[in-house]
């Protein structure tokens, strides 16, 4: 039992970890949470006032790499009995168990990369290696990567690329009589071979997927040295998990209810931390010379290349398939795992790929974006200097003065949600994830168009209603007038035959009864579900495993809440298919927001994705889903359905007619007319979101 003393420092953590706000409401501040306080009943504001106290005065934690030694015998027990795994180079990793499931073992803060850091800051990620005869504590959540985000505000560190893995294959510690064992810190361990040389192994063999010298293959599969140890339990797939937040915010910790899988699913979870903002993405071409890949940009994308290497090379030791390894990411997570299926470099590392929301353009190049990056380096102390001085100086700055210097521009969300009146389409936006040349050799539609890098089954989702995750109070008002006079003016710059487009397509009350979900139906059509489409229609011509491509169309049974202060999302939105998918109805939760309250329509709808998720997860394939051709027939349709003809499927989770279950609907040629309309009157790619 916990003393009470033990309990309230749990829940100060807690609290000092909390956001403060949501990263979607941008204009946020502390002291809309001051006036929200108001409206708590006496005891809970005391309460929460004298903890907020406490978190204020606590000091961020710049300590978090220092660990102590421990000789006391209630400290012995507790390593006793905790999950430990020793890897390959012998140093000893030490968990514990879920509260929530104790055949759940979790390791926190994993070291995968070397900090990025001085001379390392706007540079790709560099593995670290192994300690021998080390034993590390991984039962704290690392630090955060440096962001704006209020939520990892006291745990955040340019520092920060740590992994967290959850694993019910992992056997108990066994006991030990030593008082003296030294416990280091997660910070000198785990280093895998230099990213840099990877570089140049990939120009050594004339830009083929690079190879590494130091990787042995075992008779199993999977990679690295291995002992003889025998498991009984098998090896358990990989869900990889990448985090979203526009690639301005996002942490291990942000996605309230992510461990939900790992709790509920025979599964591994494998959740890293990778650079964000100007320090996972700013492009220079001053800081081209110097980097080993001679260009500039996507060092977050070398972050996860990094990662998904560590768990090639230790993923066995943790009772975890590195042979059956799923990329699953939401909103700017998808988009970076369409920047992996761009990298030559990502070939062998992953499996299967599970993409939420993705962004699908990415097509700039590095004159567009050192471009629209140049703003940064002008707001910063440094913007006096040129060449080796300015890289020296930027590499010297505190890292508040980089994130200070960030304009709000960079987080697209707000932006890329509908057609704006530009019919030149989203190019003044800035793009983050671009086209190196190196990391992301090509843009994402020719990497599906030609010979891909990685062929591996893809699922490829929206939502209908992706921009209801920012409602808009006024849109709520309209009526069909209303609706058809903002086409008209917003779109009267527009090629001919636009504004009666739209019109025929989506201001038809026949068509769609209720204006709003008419307006936020245009909007995720044309910057996310329509992309998804001709994401589809490459891959299926070029790749031969399957391509699913899927679209959501359920509801919230009720309004969800993303904070306290949002208007609640009542339609289908951005992200709302994670929240079914995990379970995670607490999500906004730890941003004030009252618990939201599933229904039967809710949860049969977690009962139906759930399943097709696993089945990915688990196969490469899903029983459940029907693969798209679209143009010529894929052979992987055949074989995975060979009683199914070929076809422009499109996987539809709905509700089922005007009761409470959701169901799962293959829906030939959907939407196929409504997109190359679309297409036809000039949204194309410089419409598709970006970021």
């Amino acid at each position: 039992m916990h003393k009470e003393s033990d309990a309230a420092t749990a829940l100060i953590n807690a609290l000092c970890r909390t956001p403060h706000r949501n990263w979607l409401i941008s204009n946020m501040t502390a002291m809309h949470i001051a006036t929200s306080l108001r409206h708590i009943n006496s005891n809970g504001t005391v309460l929460l006032l004298s903890l907020s106290l406490v978190c204020a005065a606590s000091p961020p934690h710049t300590q978090w790499h220092q660990q102590t030694r421990s000789t006391s015998k209630n400290k012995r027990n507790e390593i006793q009995t905790s999950p430990s795994i020793t890897l390959a180079c012998g140093t000893t990793v030490q968990g514990y168990h879920h509260p929530d499931n104790s055949t759940l073992s979790v390791f926190k803060g994993l070291r995968f990369g070397k900090a990025p850091t001085g001379h390392l800051r706007f540079r790709p990620a560099v593995p670290y290696k192994c300690t021998a005869n080390a034993t590390l504590n991984a039962t704290t959540e690392p630090p955060a990567c440096m962001q704006s985000d209020g939520r990892v505000k006291g745990n955040m560190s340019e520092d920060c690329l740590f992994l967290n893995v959850y694993s019910k294959a992992v056997p108990a510690a066994q006991a030990s009589d030593s008082d003296t064992a030294t416990t280091t810190s997660v910070s000198d361990a785990l280093l895998l071979t230099s990213a840099h040389q990877r570089v140049k192994e990939s120009q050594a063999t004339n830009g083929t997927a690079p190879k590494n010298p130091t990787t042995t293959t075992t008779s199993s599969g999977g990679r690295g040295v291995h002992d003889a140890k025998v498991r009984s339990p098998p090896l358990r797939p990989i869900v990889f998990w990448i985090y979203g937040g526009s690639n301005v915010v996002g942490s291990t910790t942000t996605y309230h209810g992510l461990e939900n899988l790992a709790i509920e699913e025979d599964i591994c979870l494998v959740a890293p931390n990778y650079r964000v903002s100007a320090f996972g993405f700013l492009a220079m071409n001053e800081l081209i010379h110097g980097d080993p890949r001679n260009t500039t940009g996507n060092y977050a994308i070398t972050d996860l290349l990094v990662a998904l290497e560590w768990v090639q090379d230790n993923a066995r030791e943790f009772g975890c398939d590195p042979t059956r390894v799923t990329l699953y990411g939401q909103s700017s997570g998808g988009t970076n795992i369409f920047a992996l299926l761009a990298s030559p470099y990502a070939t062998g590392l992953f499996h299967a790929v599970i993409s939420l929301s993705g962004s699908a353009n990415i097509s700039m190049g590095v004159p567009q974006l050192v471009s629209q990056h140049s703003a940064v380096v002008q707001a910063t102390s440094c913007s006096n200097l040129t060449e080796s001085a300015l890289v020296d100086c930027l590499q010297a700055l505190p890292p508040q003065e980089i994130l200070d210097a960030v304009p709000p521009t960079w987080d697209t969300v707000p932006y890329t949600m509908r057609p704006h009146r530009d019919p030149t389409g989203n190019k003044d936006l800035v793009g983050l994830v671009g086209v190196d040349g190196v990391t992301v050799a090509r843009s994402l539609t020719d990497t599906l168009a030609k010979s891909p890098y990685v062929d591996v089954p893809l699922y490829l989702s929206g939502l209908r209603d992706e921009g209801n995750i920012m409602p808009n109070s006024t849109v709520a008002t309209w009526t069909y007038s209303n609706f058809v006079d903002y086409i008209r003016t917003t779109f009267e710059r527009y090629p001919a035959g636009t504004i009666d487009t739209l019109l025929e397509k989506y201001a038809q009350e026949a068509r769609v009864p209720h204006v709003p979900q008419a307006y936020y139906d245009m909007g995720a059509d044309v910057g996310m579900n329509c992309a998804n489409r001709q994401l589809a229609k490459l891959a299926s011509a070029t790749f031969t495993s399957p391509v699913f491509l899927v679209e959501f169309d359920v509801a919230p049974s009720h309004p969800f809440h993303l904070s306290p202060f949002a208007v609640g999302c009542h339609l289908p939105f951005h992200f709302w298919d994670w929240i079914v998918i995990q379970g995670a109805w607490n999500f906004s939760v730890p941003s004030g927001a009252l618990p939201y309250v599933p229904q039967p329509q809710d949860t049969s709808a977690t009962r139906v994705i759930r399943p097709v998720i696993m089945d990915i997860v688990h196969t490469g394939v899903s029983h459940a889903l029907t693969p798209y051709s679209g143009s010529d027939g894929v052979s992987a349709l055949q074989s995975h359905k060979p009683q199914q003809p070929s076809m422009a499927a499109t996987n539809v989770f709905q509700q089922q007619g005007s009761g409470l279950n959701a169901t799962l609907k293959v829906i030939p040629s959907y939407k196929e007319d409504l997109c190359s309309s679309l297409s036809n009157v000039g949204f194309g790619e410089q419409f598709w979101w970006i970021n």
